[in-house]
């Protein structure tokens, strides 16, 4: 097979196999490969090319320190091989198994079994560098083979030791009843232009084209925040930014563009609603007077209002704080939430399962849809809660978080987190709480809805969106807290530290807060009361998400 594979002339192979051979020394194709698929920062890319990295270099060590050890073959004899096919260096290990071909199968099955997409772009490649091998004389059929069998072997091994997303169970496991809403009709979307995908620079395609071509008759409600003002990232306060003043315009209809900018809230499908959802935002152009512009909640609850009318379900496209504003009005209008990805982090869709706009329409179309959790915290003698769907915080927790973003796409997170923390500790202080009746000195106190993984003291994200707990985590002071904080987090062992505990509660109470202090809760930071309390309002908010498989 090897001198059939040798001495045969394949037209077209000549200038490129050999180059593809070589590119792929030490990996450097595959990682180069990598490298393109992590810059696209989409998340189910980004997840593939890591699953495809750490395959590759299970696969290599496994080839280059048993496999190559136990068979010592020579190298096939070159005679009988062209001298324009050869590499300019021929390999002086031994022959079995080939590495190439291991490092090339493990990329693409580890990338495959991630995202079947990018596997079969991988696939080829991988393919023809394990041709290549033969086809320059560095390896016989079976050397190549057996080590596409090793690689593919270790990719299976790393799924077996990091599932993936497939794997996983539901996100969150009650389902329940909302609505099927075909082609959109009576869906009312909010879009927050101002949330991170369309807040970038330079502009990324507008969020919404997806969505109007998936669901061309819902409706679509568009908020702008003023341009003039400075909008905070998105993990630091996109909520905070939402509630602003703001100037709202109509992007409603059946997606082809041609709403009207009149400064309230309609749509064309039914021209009598621009008048009705915008009848108290203040008056016409005509009436020469400034209008009255509501605030991102208002114009979420004239949406509600209006999906009520139409029998239908509130939709949302935005950043984790927006989804939270919207959560809460949906829950209080008893609607179901369609949460279509438009901002940074999305955090709240992605940890449901929702990775992309497509996701959550096609469950808006087949009516499939889950129950989730809503976390909430009552100051002493407030009439009302406030709710949120991902964390709360008080303390140096936001502003280590923000930093640890920033810098986590560089360095990478324990690096970022390291960093992050060696910054807050120069400003921040510890803070005396009453937590659950003790007295405690915390450098921070994070309240999550639902249970997070992730190891270190910044939760990842989270399986399970309906387990009715908090998860508590408390970073505490006491005797040199900023050289314990450090060391843990040098160490990477804040989870078994004495300076960090976690607890998984139904309530707790927090007494004592110090005058001035802050909480922060879904990107919105505001002044925290003398004492509160949180708790679950379990299985709260119906959300649409699409079943696996």
């Amino acid at each position: 097979m090897f001198h059939a594979v040798a001495s045969r002339h394949w037209p077209g192979a000549e200038p490129v196999l050999p180059r593809l051979s070589h590119s792929a020394n030490h990996g450097l194709l595959w990682l180069g490969i990598a490298a393109g698929m992590a810059a696209t920062k989409h998340r189910p890319t980004r997840r593939a090319a890591l699953r495809g990295v750490a395959s590759l270099a299970l696969a290599s060590a496994t080839v280059n320190t048993v496999a190559k050890r136990s068979v010592r073959r020579n190298r096939p004899l070159v005679d009988g091989v062209p001298m324009i096919r050869r590499l300019r260096r021929q390999p002086i290990t031994t022959s079995f198994p080939s590495g190439h071909s291991a490092s090339a199968a493990a990329f693409a099955v580890g990338v495959a079994l991630e995202s079947p997409r990018w596997g079969a772009v991988v696939a080829p490649i991988a393919a023809s560098v394990a041709f290549s091998r033969i086809y320059t004389g560095a390896h016989y059929p079976s050397d190549v083979l057996v080590g596409s069998a090793i690689g593919a072997g270790a990719a299976l091994a790393v799924r077996g030791l990091v599932p993936t997303r497939s794997q996983l169970p539901s996100a969150a496991r009650p389902r329940t009843d909302a609505p099927a809403l075909p082609r959109g009709r009576g869906l009312v979307v909010v879009a927050n232009s101002g949330s991170g995908a369309t807040s970038v620079w330079p502009p990324r395609a507008d969020p919404l084209d997806p969505i109007r071509e998936a669901l061309p008759e819902a409706e679509f409600w568009s908020f702008t925040p003023e341009p003039d003002r400075d909008l905070v990232p998105e993990d630091a306060g996109d909520r905070a930014d939402a509630d602003a003043d703001a100037d709202t315009n109509a992007d409603t209809g059946t997606g082809t563009g041609t709403g009207a900018e009149t400064g309230t809230a309609g749509t064309d499908t039914e021209p009598g609603t621009a008048t009705e959802a915008g009848s108290d935002t203040g008056a016409s152009a005509d009436s020469g007077r400034q209008p009255e512009t509501p605030s991102l909640t208002e114009l979420l609850e004239k949406a509600a209002q209006r999906a009520r009318e139409l029998g239908g379900a509130l939709g949302v496209c935005g950043g984790d704080g927006t989804v939270s504003a919207a959560a809460e009005v949906a829950a209080r209008a008893g609607l179901p939430l369609a949460v279509l990805p438009g901002g940074t982090l999305n955090h709240f869709a992605y940890d449901l399962g929702l990775e992309t706009v497509e996701d959550s329409c096609r469950a808006v179309t087949a009516g499939q849809a889950v129950a989730v959790d809503l976390a909430r915290f009552t100051a002493d003698g407030a009439a009302s809660s406030t709710h949120y769907v991902n964390t709360f915080s008080i303390g140096c927790y936001p502003e280590l978080v923000r930093i640890r973003e920033r810098w986590a796409g560089r360095g990478g997170s324990w690096a970022a987190e390291v960093l992050a923390t060696a910054q807050v500790l120069r400003t921040a202080e510890p803070l005396d709480l009453v937590i659950n009746g003790r007295r405690r000195s915390v450098w921070m106190l994070f309240a999550g809805n639902c249970s997070y993984r992730g190891v270190g003291s910044a939760p990842a994200s989270r399986h399970d969106l309906a387990d009715g707990l908090l998860d508590v985590r408390i970073v505490h002071g006491g005797r040199l807290p900023r050289a314990r904080l450090l060391s843990a987090a040098l160490l990477g062992v804040l989870r078994r530290s004495p300076v960090h505990a976690e607890a998984r509660l139904r309530r707790l109470r927090v007494d004592n807060i110090p005058e001035g202090t802050a909480l922060a809760y879904d990107g919105e930071v505001e002044p925290a009361p003398r004492a509160l309390t949180l708790d679950k309002v379990n299985e709260a908010l119906r959300v649409y998400r699409p079943r696996a498989g």
